[in-house]
């Protein structure tokens, strides 16, 4: 993760694989599992933490929390015979973000 001002320069870099979690910490304060939100995206628990599976009435996930984070199912769409989510929220209190995911492409291996 680069950061750099209006001219270009850089006046934060971190490295490695915790780089927008160090990021995220430093310069907003934010305690945000960045490594998690690959699973969350998909609708799954990242299988590295506990967390807690959220049902609907008619068994479709509606939630996740994890990580003190709680992630919220608003919207599914199907993409390649598969329902993968559209809107997601992640809150933990202090912090909210929305996404909007507007095309899946499905890779399977061979």
């Amino acid at each position: 993760v680069s950061v750099a001002d209006a001219s270009g320069e850089r006046s934060v870099e971190y490295a490695g694989t915790d780089a927008a979690e160090q990021f995220l910490r430093t310069e907003l304060g934010w305690s945000f599992p960045a490594g998690s939100v690959r699973y969350w995206v998909m609708g799954m628990l990242d299988p590295a933490a506990t967390g807690q599976e959220h049902f609907d009435e008619q068994s479709v996930l509606s939630g996740i929390t994890q990580h003190g984070w709680n992630v919220n199912y608003e919207r599914f769409a199907e993409f390649d015979g598969f329902a993968l989510p559209t809107r997601i929220s992640m809150e933990n209190g202090d912090a909210r973000l929305r996404m909007i995911i507007s095309k899946w492409s499905v890779l399977v291996p061979e």
